[in-house]
């Protein structure tokens, strides 16, 4: 049995992993120089996830990363684990384990050091291509690391074109790259959309079709495998969706450590001990996390009650890092002000998410911010929309990377139709919010939410909502 270890308590004890993992992608690396075509090498191995090359050979395996839908974890489990094997035969320690990076821990949220240091290409772990602030040991912002509310959502998935927040994503016919006409899986946007972004600011983390070339990308999704463990663990109705055919059944192509092609579907990976020779090192959390205002159960109903929205057919265009906007409750719900919140879920839904590239920056999400110009107050924190693959459909852009000339594009999608397909949709809780501010007697029923990015940095492209709306359960 395998014992996937944190990364801080590998540093504190010495143990082999790191310079297991170092020698592990010095040698995929050194695969890819001589075979760039070598599903065991360093970039066969970050095209699954995400390219713009194109190879007509290889193309079928490449740009298959599951991404804004109830797919999302389990292809990323399926991946990590194939990576890990490949790594493990790499290095020539049998032992190897994929640690992860639990940087939810204020004394563990800085990037490990073997990641920055030495900042040279001696370094195998070592990229530039980070935001500077991360790569000099500033530590990852507080709000950005938040993971209590994901786990907190007691349905894994939600139905095809519910608005319903939940904690793996949404219910797809079938696989495809960037499933936009999702609402996001609350573990999906926060911590783990946040997290790439601000670790990759306008660098490699931040672009799906780059991300899995930097080696903290695997200790990252190391980290987000585990917190899905710790989901389960908490029990009170979490399971996996085993009764839904398509997540148990669908297959997904991966390669071996020997370089041959392998199979796995949902019903493959529920039980990393059992099925997948693994298990990490922290015991499940007694008691499970508070909720951060009410019992998360699945909501009553998965079709919302309208409140009210940023006026139609306005896009919302940002290219600032700030931005504020008003919406008042509909006339009909006007008297929104005197309703018990116990029984009204409050949701911020941000609609039809648009940019041409990645925009680098994350925008966090504040309600109600006093009108005196100070610094966001945690107390009005709703949470932080993750600006990580959404993609367009048809968005393509061109690429380099050390030793290749390749700058091709194509279009994204295993089912590329050229159907034009919706944008994406991130649905933020606000219920804890609307609470506090109504025991404060600070709650008038007007919802003015403001938009901040985390580093008070602007977005290297446009922005677009289509709008932004409130909902209640």
């Amino acid at each position: 049995m395998q014992t996937r270890r944190n990364i801080y308590k590998i540093l504190e004890s010495g143990g082999s992993e790191i310079a297991a993992y170092r020698k592990g992608v010095e040698v995929m690396k050194a695969r890819s120089n001589a075979n760039q075509n070598d599903p065991t090498g360093w970039i066969f191995q970050a095209n699954m996830h995400g390219t713009s090359l194109r190879n007509p050979t290889f193309n079928q395996f490449w740009n298959q990363c599951q991404h804004g839908s109830f797919f999302f974890l389990s292809w990323h489990r399926m991946y990590i684990y194939f990576f890990e094997r490949i790594v493990r035969a790499a290095s020539g320690d049998s032992n190897f384990s994929l640690p992860y990076w639990n940087y939810s821990e204020r004394n563990q949220s800085v990037l490990p050091e073997p990641f920055r240091i030495p900042a040279d290409s001696s370094n195998t772990l070592y990229v530039s291509q980070r935001r500077n602030q991360i790569n000099q040991g500033q530590p990852l912002p507080a709000n950005s690391v938040e993971y209590r509310t994901a786990l907190s959502y007691v349905n894994f998935f939600s139905d095809i074109g519910s608005l319903a927040p939940s904690f793996g994503g949404g219910v797809v016919p079938g696989p495809m790259q960037f499933a936009n006409p999702n609402v996001r899986g609350q573990l999906e946007n926060q911590p783990h959309n946040v997290i790439h972004t601000v670790i990759g600011g306008a660098g490699w983390m931040s672009d799906p079709l780059l991300a899995a070339r930097d080696p903290i990308f695997w200790l990252h999704h190391s980290n987000i495998d585990r917190l899905w463990e710790q989901w389960l663990n908490q029990g009170q109705g979490r399971s996996n969706p085993v009764n839904n055919s398509t997540w148990i059944n669908t297959k997904f192509v991966f390669f071996n450590e020997n370089g041959q092609k392998q199979e796995m579907s949902g019903k493959d990976i529920l039980d990393t001990a059992s099925q997948l020779n693994y298990i990490y090192d922290d015991k499940p959390m007694t008691p499970p996390p508070p909720p951060p205002t009410v019992s998360f159960v699945a909501p009553r109903s998965t079709q919302p009650e309208f409140l009210g929205s940023t006026p139609e057919g306005k896009v919302i265009q940002l290219t600032t890092n700030a931005a504020e906007f008003s919406i008042s409750p509909v006339a009909q719900r006007a008297a929104f002000t005197a309703l018990p919140v116990e029984n009204q879920r409050v949701m911020l839904v941000f609609e039809g998410i648009e940019y041409e590239k990645p925009p680098g920056v994350n925008y966090e999400v504040y309600l109600n911010l006093p009108d005196d110009n100070s610094a966001p107050k945690q107390e009005n924190y709703v949470g932080t929309i993750g600006l990580f693959a959404m993609e367009p459909h048809n968005h393509s852009h061109a690429e380099e990377h050390s030793g290749h000339d390749e700058h091709m594009a194509h279009e994204h999608g295993n089912h590329d139709t050229g159907e034009k397909h919706p944008k994406p949709t991130v649905v933020l809780e606000a219920t804890k919010v609307v609470e506090a501010l109504q025991k404060q007697g600070k709650w008038s029923g007007q919802f003015r939410i403001s938009l901040v990015t985390t580093y008070q940095d602007k977005p290297l492209s446009e922005v677009r909502f289509q709008k932004i709306s409130v909902y209640t359960f």
